[in-house]
This record gives structure tokens, C-alpha cells and sequence, in this order.
């Protein structure tokens, strides 16, 4: 069945630090609503604030909308009115089987809140989960996809169940080498995946900032890393064993930017090095090789009953 949530909430009514509360580009603080929609809508975004009068305010979550996939992934309707840093609020909604859904965002971009899916699970939690009476849709990989781009790899391919492979490669040794691998559900996501953080190196702020972006980045709400003698700057260290926050943030953002093809995917993503282009890459490619996947129906075929749980995570291997 699909499902959407039981009642709005509002980013007002967690307790929010002010850093958690700002677009992490914009610098701007940012209010967000969540309200449940009706079968079929799919995710909505609409833009509330004072900047878009007498445009259309909606923005679908969908491939066919992403603008842009420099630092982050933003989405852009006809009117030219879009909304940025998506992926980290987008992956908690697919990964707890949320299909429709509206968001209200004031501001150019969801707030950064503290740079993972953590408080954005906690908002969804606290609305509640409601099923609806409508079959709910997937697409299943029956042949692979690829897209390579300076040595960068985005995969989809053929499996039974829904798995994500991530592997980066940084010259940085406090990074350096790593591969993380798992079966996507609600319960792996909630305890693999869910709190690892957005990161940035110290050295590249006042670069950032000068093409406007990380206006509101602070130690506070990213997993900041300073180059010069690898150390991390951020108070609360990292999150995971050995230095997994990385390479799990990664799988974070890839899990949140395939779900703009706006149903769940059945197949096996592997990236290396890959990001928010190639991802967007990747899903454009499908689109355009209809051969290689099929629209099955999740409740008939049983395949998400069948998924492992929590505690079956495939694989994870650090090496730096």
C-alpha cells in the first residue's frame, strides 16, 4: 500500500540549535512543514517565503527536475522557483516508505538541520505513518545501467531485494579509501545510515563561500575536516567505526537522490567516487532505457516483506 503521513508537523516544533535551523548554502533560517497528501502525489515541494510571488510554488521531487548538482542536489519547476539540499530530507522519506507527501520550505533550500537524516526521521516519526488504499508502485532492474565520468561510476543492476554499494577514494589519509555495502530498509537505515553527517574540509569555506555557498556551514552542522594536520574540528568527533561517517554519508545522499525517480527502485546501485551529478546522470540514463527495468507491484510481489533487517548489513570494509 502507499502511505503517507498522519498529521502536518513543523521543524517548530523540535528543539533546534540556531546552526540546525539554516539553509547550509543560503544561510538562511529556514521553516519547514510537513503535510500528508493524497494517493498519487508523489513528494511536493513548495516554496512559502516572500522571494516566489506570482510564481507557481510546487516543485516536484523528480528527475526530470533536477537544476543542479553542485554541492548539493536542487530541483527547479517551469517557473524557474526551485528548492536545494534535498537528498538528506528525500532519503529519509524513501527510506520509511513514504509516498506522498507535501513540504512546505521558506527559503532556497531545506535547513541543513545537523547535517544527516536524523531529525528529519524524528519529524516523520512524530507525525506518524498512515497506509492508503492504493497499490504501491516500484520498478525492478532487469538489465544494468551505467554512467562513468572522470573516472567516476554510478551502477544500477539486477537484484532480487534493494542494496547499496558506496566506495570513495580520497587523498586526504584521515578518508582515504572506503566501501560500505547494505540492504536498504527502514530499520537498517534508521541504524546504518541515518546519522552520518554531511563533511567538508575547513581549508575550502572562505572559497566556498565566495561562489555562495556554506554561507551557514559551521562545525556544529557538517563533519568539518581540516586538511592541513587531518584532524576533525567539528566537538562531537565522528559518529561510526573507523571513520565510516564518510563513506556513509555518501550512500546517505545517493539513497536520497535516486528516490527522484519518484518510486522505489529494486536493484543494486553501486558508486565509486560518484555524487550528486552522477546520480542524476544515472537516473536520466535509465529513463531513457525503458529495456532495462520493469513497474512491478510492491504488495503483490511481497518483495519488501522479504528484506532483511536491521541487523543484516551486508558488508563494510575500511581501508586508508
Amino acid at each position: 500500500m502507499q502511505h503517507t503521513i498522519l498529521r502536518p508537523i513543523s521543524s517548530h516544533e523540535l528543539e533546534l540549535e540556531p546552526d540546525h535551523k539554516l539553509g547550509i548554502h543560503s544561510g538562511r533560517d529556514v521553516p519547514l512543514t510537513f503535510f500528508p497528501a493524497p494517493v498519487g502525489t508523489g513528494i511536493e515541494f513548495v516554496r512559502t517565503d516572500k522571494d516566489i510571488e506570482g510564481r507557481n510554488p510546487v516543485i516536484k521531487a523528480k528527475i526530470e527536475n533536477v537544476a543542479d548538482t553542485t554541492l548539493c542536489t536542487q530541483i527547479v519547476n517551469a517557473d524557474g522557483v526551485g528548492v536545494g539540499t534535498i537528498e538528506h530530507l528525500m532519503a529519509a522519506i524513501v527510506a520509511l516508505g513514504i509516498d506522498n507527501m507535501r513540504i512546505h520550505v521558506g527559503g532556497p533550500e531545506v535547513p541543513i538541520m545537523d547535517g544527516s537524516s536524523l531529525r528529519f526521521i524524528e519529524m516523520l516519526d512524530r507525525a506518524g505513518i498512515e497506509a492508503q488504499d492504493a497499490p504501491r508502485k516500484a520498478i525492478k532492474i532487469i538489465k544494468p545501467v551505467q554512467v562513468e565520468s572522470k573516472g567516476r561510476i554510478a551502477i544500477l543492476k539486477p537484484s532480487s531485494e534493494t542494496i547499496y554499494s558506496t566506495e570513495i577514494d580520497f587523498e586526504d589519509s584521515l578518508i582515504g579509501h572506503q566501501h560500505f555495502e547494505m540492504v536498504l530498509t527502514a530499520d537498517n537505515f534508521r541504524e546504518e545510515l541515518a546519522a552520518a553527517r554531511t563533511f567538508g574540509y575547513v581549508e575550502d569555506v572562505e572559497m566556498l563561500q565566495k561562489m555562495g555557498k556554506a554561507m551557514g556551514a559551521t562545525p556544529n552542522n557538517a563533519v568539518a575536516v581540516k586538511r592541513s594536520d587531518k584532524t576533525i574540528v567539528s566537538p562531537e568527533g565522528l559518529r561510526y567505526k573507523g571513520n565510516e561517517e564518510f563513506v556513509r554519508h555518501k550512500m546517505l545522499d545517493a539513497v536520497g537522490d535516486l528516490a527522484l525517480w519518484g518510486a522505489p527502485i529494486v536493484g543494486t546501485y553501486y558508486g565509486y567516487k560518484a555524487g550528486h551529478e552522477m546520480h542524476a546522470l544515472l537516473l536520466k540514463e535509465l529513463a531513457q532505457k525503458p529495456d532495462c527495468w520493469i513497474e512491478i507491484d510492491l504488495d503483490g510481489a511481497g518483495l519488501l516483506k522479504t528484506l532483511p533487517q536491521a541487523a543484516d548489513v551486508v558488508s563494510s570494509r575500511v581501508t586508508a
